[in-house]
């Protein structure tokens, strides 16, 4: 695997990471669209879970993601809708914080292109746009770290 870059010289309203994996195109889009993959790797630590997984992977299709960290019984939400599903290539989708988070309601864009590598394996471009500020787009440039480190990890054990 290579390592995820930030790129820490755009604009506060945007980060970008690029990560190469050792796993097929195919399989690495199934997992990150799948929720019954994406509760053992969607979260910005291993400590975190995912209680709530709800996916319609479809243009108009909405998600729904419950996280919970094991010190706070409460689950965080993060909501979103489809604007793209190209199958095995790109996604791109919004993603909105449910109160009580402090930035409720703000619509950020994710954007995920899944492209193969020379030697069969998948480089995925993550872009996240529209924040509205610095402090949160550092806190989703430490999640979205972490989020890739447990997909690598995940991705390992199948």
């Amino acid at each position: 695997m290579t390592n995820a870059q930030s790129s820490s010289s755009l604009p506060v309203r945007h980060l970008e990471f690029r990560r190469e994996f050792n796993s097929p195109r195919d399989l690495v889009f199934s997992v990150w669209t799948s929720p019954d993959h994406m509760r053992h790797w969607l979260h910005p630590t291993s400590e975190w879970s995912n209680p709530v997984v709800e996916v319609d992977l479809r243009v108009g299709g909405r998600y729904r993601l419950g996280f919970r960290h094991p010190e706070n019984p409460d689950i965080v939400f993060v909501v979103g809708k489809f604007l793209e599903v190209e199958w095995g290539v790109r996604l791109v989708y919004t993603w909105t914080w449910e109160p009580p988070d402090p930035h409720a309601g703000h619509e950020t864009i994710v954007t995920v292109n899944f492209a193969t590598t020379p030697q069969g394996g998948t480089e995925v471009t993550l872009t996240h746009d529209r924040f509205p500020d610095d402090a949160v787009r550092k806190r989703h440039d430490e999640g979205w770290k972490g989020t890739l480190e447990c997909l690598e990890r995940y991705l390992e054990a199948l």
